[in-house]
């Protein structure tokens, strides 16, 4: 046993705090965090890129690759905008999706992936072991308490996989 102290404190970047669908990343495979511009988005496929410094990444709105309804999802992933009788209302909530934060996420192949989050929170630290009990969809690695808060954990892993599967289909 001596060799699991090293093991029992995990930092995590932690997304979406305090909505249904808080998501920790663990923090050594988080590349970076980025803000992109809506306009940056580019559509290959059935894929969103962006390009992006060295090439280009693939950016994944996990909640709607979870299977999640739409409307929990990210405006992006939604073509048409919806008509709503009030101007100052719709202004206000196009206004929020003109940039997309993302955690940039590095794949065993070296390849960068972008998680498109609502917001970029803290990171955290905890040394509880991940929970698979309620994993109820493909996609989710487990789920932990951190600081009192039930946070998912995405199995960056099978989104790389989905991806590149979907790319040569």
């Amino acid at each position: 046993g001596e060799d699991h102290a090293e093991i029992d404190e995990i930092q995590y970047m932690v997304t979406n705090r305090g909505s249904k669908h808080s998501f920790a990343f663990p923090l050594k495979s988080v590349y970076r965090l980025e803000r992109f511009q809506q306009s940056e988005i580019q559509k290959v496929g059935d894929l969103d890129v962006i390009h992006y410094r060295e090439g280009n990444v693939v950016l994944l709105d996990h909640l709607f690759e979870l299977g999640l309804s739409p409307e929990k999802c990210f405006s992006f992933k939604k073509e048409e905008t919806k008509e709503t009788g009030g101007n100052e209302g719709a202004a206000s909530s196009e206004k929020k999706f003109d940039e997309v934060k993302a955690v940039l996420v590095r794949s065993k192949n070296d390849r960068l992936f972008a998680f498109a989050v609502d917001e970029l929170n803290d990171i955290l630290i905890s040394d509880e072991k991940l929970s698979k009990e309620n994993i109820d969809r493909k996609g989710i690695k487990g789920s932990l308490y951190i600081a009192d808060q039930l946070f998912c954990v995405p199995d960056e892993e099978y989104f790389f996989q989905k991806t590149l599967s979907n790319k040569t289909a």
